[in-house]
């Protein structure tokens, strides 16, 4: 005959119910949920509005990139010769926690902007902002920086943009916010 011991009751924490706490209903329980999805969308909104996450992910899909010294956007191609995007590179990497802004000189053909000679105006600058002296009328290019990845023109560039086409219709004005990442607008 064997002898079987005693069963040994293990205790588990967790696995009597705690008569202290009341057990939620089935609506309780779909209000904690209710409201956690709402804390964690107010938690990303937040992320958004605090952070510009939506200006860079609309920069990124409006811009283009600089690929062997060319900006294809649309149907405009700006074309550098091999000293005007040294020059270019250059004023980028000056000091990149200010704007700056630049003339663009050369020569257009058709839908073809070809850049030979880029100089910098009188100006003040800041973080967010650039104030310049006007380009030469034989401007084809107004050229500004943007904050990294920043590539959207605001209303003040697209203002300056059409004022300066009153004198000259053909200039373009483009916005760079990396070291090959421009917006182009015409």
């Amino acid at each position: 005959m064997t002898h079987k011991p005693p069963h040994k009751h293990v205790h588990h924490h967790g696995d009597e119910e705690n008569p202290e706490l009341p057990k939620r209903s089935f609506s309780q329980r779909v209000l904690v949920g209710m409201g956690a999805v709402l804390l964690i969308l107010l938690m990303t909104s937040f992320v958004f509005v605090t952070f510009p996450v939506g200006d860079i992910l609309a920069g990124k899909s409006e811009s283009d990139l600089i690929i062997d010294q060319v900006v294809r956007a649309g149907n405009l191609e700006i074309v550098f010769s091999d000293s005007a995007y040294r020059v270019l590179q250059e004023f980028y990497r000056e000091d990149p926690t200010k704007e700056i802004a630049l003339c663009l000189l050369g020569v257009k053909r058709n839908s073809t902007y070809t850049i030979t000679k880029i100089y910098k105006p009188e100006q003040e600058r800041s973080f967010r902002h650039v104030q310049f002296e006007p380009c030469s009328q034989e401007t084809l290019i107004l050229l500004h920086t943007h904050p990294r990845s920043r590539c959207i023109a605001s209303n003040t560039d697209i203002a300056t943009l059409r004022e300066t086409q009153k004198a000259n219709p053909e200039v373009l004005m483009v916005v760079m916010c990396e070291e090959s990442r421009v917006s182009v607008y015409s």
